[in-house]
């Protein structure tokens, strides 16, 4: 795997509380490789 591309339609959920859930785990779980994340 080269990157991860995460696409995140947040509707009800607000994209700053996704946003940090997302740092959280690719800090947690130490990845090397790029995360693309677009939040709308």
């Amino acid at each position: 795997v080269d990157a991860i591309f995460v696409n995140i339609f947040g509707g009800i959920m607000r994209c700053d509380v996704i946003a940090e859930g997302i740092i959280k785990a690719t800090k947690d779980l130490d990845l090397k490789i790029p995360v693309v994340v677009r939040l709308q």
